[in-house]
């Protein structure tokens, strides 16, 4: 998929010691995200439901490393104030703007992030950079049992549209010790709540 540097973006961060090294680690993350696509319609959009500029309204996304002490539902939003959708290539979206840019195929009200991505041919994954001192980052890999899925919801006469992005996606956190190399933190689970209005038509 993508690597993106978080720098800019609200973080915050935590101490962590493995094996007796202090690291340093990002918690929280703001971004945007989403998807690539395809599909044709005589209309000229083909998921205009979909597509067009989302005010995230709450994030509540987050990262859990049971394992480790200080990572248990730690705050890690991946989507910014706004989340751009537009038709795309080879899936049915693509989204325009963000941290992770996941693939989205669209069936009836749901868009969900496929395995394999059609770009690679390979498990989607996104690999985040959490600091800039460092390569320390977070790997996600979308779980194809529960993947990240952009979800309509019921429309309401009188106010604008509505989604919701769930889902969730396996972790690698990697670390830099204080001799800079890289320790990975495993298992991690990513956790994706959010939710969004419609701002603008595409």
């Amino acid at each position: 998929m993508t690597t993106r540097d978080s720098s800019g973006l609200h973080s915050m961060s935590k101490v962590l010691t493995v094996r007796g090294g202090a690291l340093a680690m990002l918690c929280c993350l703001g971004g945007g995200v989403i998807a690539a696509g395809c599909g044709s319609t005589t209309s000229g959009e083909p998921f205009p439901e979909f597509e067009g500029v989302w005010l995230v309204d709450t994030d509540a996304s987050s990262l859990n490393c049971r394992m480790e002490v200080g990572l248990e539902n730690v705050p890690f939003p991946l989507w910014g104030s706004t989340v751009t959708i537009a038709a795309g290539v080879l899936t049915d979206l693509v989204g325009t703007d963000g941290l992770c840019l996941f693939n989205y195929d669209v069936k009836g009200k749901v868009a969900t992030v496929p395995t394999p991505d059609p770009y690679t041919g390979a498990a989607p994954t996104c690999t985040i950079s959490v600091s800039s001192m460092d390569a320390s980052n977070v790997l996600l890999a979308p779980d194809p049992t529960t993947p990240i899925s952009f979800m309509l919801l019921q429309p309401v006469k009188g106010a604008a549209p509505t989604a919701q992005i769930l889902g969730s996606a396996a972790a690698t956190v990697s670390l830099a010790d204080a001799t800079g190399q890289l320790q990975p933190l495993t298992p991690c689970m990513f956790a994706a709540q959010v939710k969004i209005h419609k701002l603008a038509k595409p």
